[in-house]
């Protein structure tokens, strides 16, 4: 994994591994970054960058120059015992790296949407192995031209 510039012939993997790159270089201490939820060898609090949700737009007649709107949600998870403090500060975490670092998302070819970059999609609990998580969810929209 590592920052990738954004083309659209692989999009999704270059999307996913600057995503994933960026928020691990800069998430909380004791956080841990992975692709999906960790029901084998459980690690909380963890951070779980989703593939990337891609809609194209062809913007011109000639199909010479074509748009990206990129959509990932990314979802948090902590035991319940850490409160749900532990998943707002994970949020507002993943919210000021997005906005600290939107030079080098242009570096990639990525640029948070202008009219909504981040969006709470909702937050709970749930049990998994007996044992009760706090989690939190955010969709970060940005685009490529």
């Amino acid at each position: 994994m590592g920052f990738e510039t954004v083309v659209g012939s692989t999009i999704r993997e270059n999307v996913f591994n600057t995503i994933s790159t960026l928020i691990d270089n800069n998430k909380l201490s004791g956080w841990t970054v992975l692709s999906a939820f960790p029901e084998q060898n459980p690690v909380f609090p963890c951070i779980v960058v989703n593939p990337a949700k891609i809609t194209q737009s062809i913007m011109t007649i000639n199909k010479g120059v074509t748009s990206y709107r990129i959509t990932v949600d990314v979802q948090l998870f902590s035991a319940a015992n850490d409160g749900k403090e532990k998943i707002d500060q994970g949020l507002d975490n993943i919210n000021n790296t997005l906005f600290s670092n939107a030079s080098t998302l242009k570096t990639y070819n990525l640029f948070l949407d202008n009219s909504i970059p981040i969006e709470d999609l909702g937050a709970g609990n749930l049990l998994f192995n007996k044992n009760k998580l706090n989690f939190g969810i955010v969709a970060i929209n940005l685009r490529k031209s």
